[in-house]
């Protein structure tokens, strides 16, 4: 018992410790992201950034009330600036999130490669395991469907009516 509590306040250290360096890079970003016109909306936009783990140019554009252009180009210049970084490795759908992170990179995969000449649904030609053939055909597999569940409320229907003799009881 006291290593399993050990770990869940070493577990909410870390958790406390990851929201502190998060809010510290939600200022950090505000206040680099300053420097607008007076109807930018680029210090909402940081804040929707911070209040969602990765979101995306469409998502900001929904959460602002702005066209998805523009929310692209908050994004491209908060990029240019360094307070945010693009988690996804890709030139459509991007998902964009607060520069602490970025450890994120490292574990969304860019999407593979098609092969050339290969179309949709069609299997590899290589890298695919082959399933043996089962050579002993004397094993047999009995699949039998279980049993039909037959409920048995009898004890809940004498409580219902225990229940109800209490209430005619009380009523008069």
């Amino acid at each position: 018992m006291p290593a399993w509590l050990s770990a869940i306040g070493d577990e909410a250290e870390a958790i406390r410790a990851m929201a502190r360096a998060l809010e510290a890079s939600w200022r950090q970003a505000r206040l680099q992201a300053g420097g607008q016109r007076r109807n930018s909306r680029a210090s909402a936009a940081i804040d929707v950034i911070a209040a969602h783990p990765v979101i995306s140019a469409t998502s900001l554009a929904a959460r602002l009330s702005m066209s998805i252009k523009a929310a692209c180009l908050l994004l491209e210049r908060f990029l240019e600036r360094g307070l945010i970084v693009e988690v996804t490795h890709r030139s459509a759908r991007r998902l964009f999130a607060l520069r602490d992170m970025e450890p994120l990179q490292e574990v969304v995969q860019p999407r593979q490669k098609t092969i050339p000449g290969r179309k949709r649904g069609t299997p590899r030609a290589t890298g695919m395991p082959e399933v043996p053939p089962v050579e002993d055909s004397s094993v047999q597999r009995d699949f039998q469907p279980l049993e039909r569940w037959a409920p048995d409320y009898s004890e809940l229907e004498a409580a219902m009516a225990e229940v109800d003799l209490l209430c005619r009881r009380s009523q008069a």
